[in-house]
């Protein structure tokens, strides 16, 4: 061998040795990569389902909220038609309340309603039996006032040029109810 040929020989041995180290230290690097890709990935992977499950309970905590609200506004429609019913059987009691008392009380309250224009006192066509023209006329002291019926429960409506009083029975209970409803939620739940 010539000393070129050593030269060359050396320098094909040193440039194969030194690609050989390249390729050794690039294979390195990749499975050095390939690790820290496979780590990422899996803290990916981690971070995701964090998410996922952070989402989960959050939907999961919306749900409940809708469907406690739900349940809270069944509860409370339901709680307002039993105080509705309450009121409509208390409604109907007093409309079967036909008897001499009823009859003091309507006396009491008209003697109260009566103001010095009253024009018309009207009675439910109900009370028709219980209320004589005798028994009006000796409340009203004889005034010219015109005795009718109308279409309602019981009490009455007095009405005049400039006002009407509604004392009937249902809107006595409407005025009533206002008052008093907090007091049946109570008693009732």
């Amino acid at each position: 061998m010539t000393g070129i040929e050593k030269i060359k020989n050396q320098i094909l041995a040193d440039a194969k040795e030194k690609a050989e180290q390249i390729i050794a230290e690039g294979n390195g690097k990749a499975d050095n990569f390939s690790k820290l890709a496979e780590a990422s990935i899996e803290k990916a992977k981690h971070a995701a389902t964090k998410e996922l499950i952070a989402k989960a309970a959050e939907h999961k905590r919306r749900l409940l909220a809708t469907a406690n609200m739900e349940a809270k506004k069944h509860l409370l429609a339901t709680k307002q038609l039993i105080i509705a019913e309450s009121f409509g059987t208390a409604l109907e009691q007093l409309a079967s309340w036909k008897d001499a008392s009823y009859l003091a009380w309507l006396e009491s309250l008209l003697r109260v309603a009566l103001t010095e224009d009253t024009s018309s006192v009207i009675f439910s066509k109900t009370d028709k039996e219980l209320i004589s023209k005798s028994w009006f006329s000796a409340i009203c002291n004889k005034k010219d006032i015109e005795l009718l019926w109308g279409d309602f429960v019981g009490g009455f409506i007095i009405k005049s040029a400039s006002s009407e009083i509604n004392c009937s029975l249902e809107a006595l209970l409407h005025g009533l109810r206002d008052k008093i409803e907090p007091e049946v939620a109570k008693v009732l739940f």
